[in-house]
């Protein structure tokens, strides 16, 4: 009975020991692991970033922004820098740029998230190192509290009054006036004046200007071409085989290089009406230039605009023109 306080110690001792050992290890601020050392920047650190800062902060320091990887131990690293602190950090994966641009992230529990790329978060950098053996360094201590400021000197004591300036001295007696002058002598007469001199003769009056010749008359508006569209063919064809269809009837496939014909093509094409058991779909123009397998065509929805190409053997509707003499 008396081994047993001595053996409790012992084991006492021995947990003691392995505590403080985690707890030293979970506040470590970097670990060298499988020939790479891994640091660690937070908020203890007073180094939070955002994604693209952290990237830039690893790069200028001759590393990069660490993965998160099982197979090369980067995953391990990061999670012994972290977890223990439940901090959220950047992992070195591609952005997504759908629906916004958002980073991955780990979260304080290792979950792989996907969030906005302009948070300040905790982030590990990665370093190439030489050795193989894992070695890891505590948190350095927390920064000092500032001391305080030096009380501010009292303000100045108020100057004594300036002494009254002594007061004026009479005014002198003012010399006397001197006498006026003497009136001046009258002024001559000004010389008459000389008698108006006779007025020229008037100019004679302006011939009138001749008539200003009549504006041509304007010339009568050309008439309105008749409408050159055929309506599209309740039929669907290949490009090929709407091109045949045009010709067939003394027509021409509408040319997509052409603006007056293409549009009034596109009106004709998402204004026609069809019966119910014909869908509503796009019509064909002549592309020339464009490879064998892909051709253009007129959208059938009037909320798409512009000129869109697709594989020539799509079936789709025909329009055609003709010139009207």
């Amino acid at each position: 009975m008396r081994g047993y306080p001595a053996v409790a110690a012992a084991i006492l001792a021995l947990a003691l020991a392995a505590s403080g050992a985690s707890a030293t290890r979970g506040l470590a601020t970097f670990i060298v692991k499988d020939h790479f050392r891994y640091e660690v920047h937070n908020a203890i650190s007073r180094e939070l970033r955002t994604y693209d800062e952290a990237v830039a902060f690893c790069r200028h320091k001759g590393g990069e922004l660490s993965p998160s990887d099982d197979c090369d131990g980067s995953a391990a690293a990061v999670r012994f820098l972290t977890w223990s602190r439940l901090d959220t950090c950047w992992v070195n994966k591609p952005p997504v740029l759908e629906h916004g641009r958002r980073c991955h992230l780990l979260s304080q529990q290792g979950t792989p998230l996907l969030q906005g790329c302009d948070q300040k978060v905790s982030f590990v950098c990665r370093f190439p190192e030489m050795s193989t053996t894992a070695s890891y360094a505590p948190s350095p201590p927390s920064p000092k509290p500032p001391s305080p400021k030096p009380p501010s000197p009292k303000p100045p004591s108020p100057k004594p009054p300036s002494p009254k300036p002594p007061s004026p001295k009479p005014p002198s007696p003012k010399p006397p006036s001197p006498k006026p002058p003497s009136p001046k002598p009258p002024s001559p007469k000004p010389p008459s004046p000389k008698p108006p001199s006779p007025k020229p003769p008037s100019p004679k009056p302006p011939s009138p200007k001749p008539p200003s010749p009549k504006p041509p008359s304007p010339k009568p508006p050309s008439p309105k071409p008749p409408s050159p569209m055929l309506p599209p063919f309740e039929g669907i064809f290949k490009k090929e085989d709407a091109n045949m269809f045009c010709v067939d009837r003394g027509y021409k496939a509408v040319p997509c290089d052409d603006p007056n014909l293409y549009k009034a093509a596109e009106t004709t094409c998402q204004s026609s009406k069809f019966p119910a058991s014909v869908p509503q779909l796009d019509c064909w123009v002549d592309s020339p230039g464009i490879s064998n397998d892909t051709c253009a065509f007129i959208p059938g929805n009037p909320a798409v605009q512009g000129k869109i190409t697709g594989n020539c053997g799509k079936l789709m509707h025909a329009v055609c023109f003709k010139v009207v003499l």
